[in-house]
């Protein structure tokens, strides 16, 4: 009797088949895992969205710091939101975005291990002039580089609900002195890279750091200070003039959802 055996022909179409339905199904798991990160980063922002809700309620209806103090040294020293928002929070791990990919040098790290991918808007500058400058709504004491004290009340927001105020941002630098990272120049949320897109500039060497604002394909999470979270293109938060023409965008109440006015919403 002879025994029953694929043909090479057989086997090459068996072969072809599996070559396709993997050349499918991968990019649907690549998908797939991506909108896993996505929802992760999500939950992520809204447990600190709520967490800044609750500091509220224990801080005479005002939002927290950037920085709290002066600028600290040493291992596990850090001021900032991380630290202000830990007793509601109870974990380091949600600071860290689940796309995040890039290392924070030895250098300027104090602390071993662990990232702060997110941050949150700065109330103004050096200059002192946040309607042209920058237009968030949290402060930062004792910084020779943004001393702009307090932070807003809720009750000084136009419309809570239409305010930007916690944002992914990917930095090398995070926990540069003890603390998150963050923009002084808010209307570069519109304009800086979104990942996979980045930015390269030196601190422990040439072209050692990195930084972007984080993304899952062409989508941006935002936190809004009325506590909710909404993924929305980097470029809906705000008009392309208060990157081209900041003067102008205030004289035209140009929209800004990152802007405590609520004149700069529609």
């Amino acid at each position: 009797m002879k025994k029953k055996a694929f043909t090479l022909i057989e086997l090459l179409v068996v072969i072809a088949i599996i070559a396709i339905l993997a050349a499918i199904l991968f990019p649907v798991f690549t998908q797939a895992k991506n909108a896993a990160k996505k929802t992760q980063d999500i939950s992520n922002m809204k447990q600190i969205a709520l967490a800044s809700q609750m500091y509220l309620g224990d801080s005479d209806d005002t939002y927290h710091r950037l920085q709290n103090g002066a600028r600290m040294t040493g291992p596990k020293l850090r001021n900032g939101p991380e630290v202000m928002l830990q007793p509601y929070l109870k974990s380091e791990q949600i600071w860290e975005a689940p796309n995040d990919s890039y290392s924070r040098p030895s250098c300027l790290v104090p602390k071993a291990g662990g990232k702060i991918s997110y941050s949150f808007t700065l109330a103004g500058n050096s200059n002192n002039n946040p309607m042209t400058d920058t237009f968030g709504i949290h402060g930062m004491a004792n910084d020779t580089d943004a001393n702009v004290g307090d932070s807003f009340t809720a009750t000084a927001l136009g419309e809570p609900a239409q305010t930007i105020h916690i944002y992914p941002l990917w930095m090398t630098s995070s926990y540069q002195n003890n603390r998150s990272w963050y923009r002084y120049y808010s209307a570069n949320l519109r304009s800086w890279p979104v990942y996979p897109d980045y930015i390269t500039f030196a601190y422990c060497a040439a072209n050692d750091g990195y930084g972007a604002i984080g993304g899952y394909a062409g989508m941006t999470n935002w936190g809004f200070a009325d506590g909710h979270v909404k993924s929305i293109k980097q470029t809906q938060i705000m008009d392309p003039l208060w990157v081209t023409n900041p003067a102008l965008a205030v004289t035209n109440k140009a929209k800004n959802l990152v802007h405590y006015d609520a004149a700069f919403k529609s």
